[in-house]
């Protein structure tokens, strides 16, 4: 039997190993629905292990990027127990290009397995407005883009040392490969000091570099504050999977001090990056552009209430 009265009950489900979407998509934005509308609301953190007296329980399940055979039974089993479900998305998963992890999967079967795991969502939540128009059926579609608090943020960019970052994993690989990646790199690469977090390329390294290690995300997010970082650098290969990205790095460069390095610069969600390496007094005006930028589109105080409301909706609908 479902809640008649009190606190909406919704269990939030995502893989086990938290990764840095994770962070953005699930810690970042839940913590903060707890935080500000914990007095109307029950959250808990579970697997798709999940024991089958608590689904009778639940109101809703959230499930971040479901995409396996596995995630189809356990929602269909949600569905069963007349639980609202919803699904959040961050990546263009109907248009994984080559290099990524997921392509041979995509090839067989891909799509016809993603299109029944998003037809038993009641809403999708998406990162941004081209992953929304993959998706289809707009009235179920829903944009929360990724988003932090104007404390996330310094008052002031970070003290110039022509300090450099890229942070990723292996699925970046293809990215970072490619012949204007590879270029754009080399003709910077002794400009910089450069760092390179969670997993690096088979560059031409010379001068001032230095690796980090993956690391857990409370503590990748506590160390990025304290990096003094004046630059993110986003290559990404111009591609329908990368044109539905959310600006995740040019966010992470604002909560460092810095600005954002993309080819994709001046695009939606990408405006206040530059399309190459600035100098300090250009990086420094752009900082506080993007600070008031941020502040204004991503904020995560009226994303969290528009997480919040969905949810009212859906449930009392």
């Amino acid at each position: 039997m479902k809640r008649q009265s009190g606190k909406i009950k919704i269990i939030v489900v995502d893989d086990i190993a938290l990764d840095g979407v994770g962070w953005w998509r699930n810690s970042k934005p839940f913590g903060a629905l707890e935080k500000l509308y914990g007095q109307f609301l029950e959250i808990h953190q579970a697997t798709e292990n999940v024991d089958a007296r608590i689904l009778e329980t639940v109101d809703v399940v959230v499930r971040f990027r479901p995409c396996s055979k596995k995630s189809l039974e356990f929602l269909e089993v949600c569905k069963e127990f007349g639980t609202k479900i919803i699904l959040d998305v961050d990546d263009n998963l109907w248009k994984v290009p080559l290099g990524h992890p997921l392509f041979l999967d995509s090839c067989f079967g891909f799509g016809d397995l993603l299109h029944e795991i998003y037809g038993l969502a009641d809403k999708v939540w998406c990162s941004t407005d081209e992953i929304r128009f993959q998706v289809g059926d707009l009235e179920r579609c829903e944009v929360m883009q990724n988003a932090i608090l104007p404390s996330d943020m310094p008052e002031h960019p970070a003290e110039w040392g022509r300090k450099a970052m890229w942070r990723g994993h292996e699925k970046q690989v293809a990215d970072l490969l490619s012949r204007s990646s590879y270029d754009w790199f080399e003709a910077n690469r002794e400009k910089y000091q450069w760092t390179f977090a969670g997993y690096v390329p088979d560059y031409p390294f010379k001068g001032d570099v230095r690796f980090q290690a993956k690391m857990q995300p409370l503590a990748y997010f506590l160390s990025l504050k304290k990096s003094q970082t004046n630059i993110m650098w986003k290559p990404m290969t111009e591609n329908p999977f990368n044109d539905a990205k959310s600006n995740i790095a040019l966010l992470e460069a604002a909560m460092a001090g810095g600005v954002c390095v993309t080819n994709y610069a001046g695009r939606k969600g990408w405006e206040t990056a530059f399309a190459d390496f600035p100098e300090e007094a250009e990086a420094t005006a752009q900082f506080y552009i993007a600070r008031e930028e941020i502040e204004e589109n991503f904020n995560l105080r009226e994303v969290t209430e528009r997480r919040f409301q969905s949810i009212i909706e859906l449930v009392n609908g």
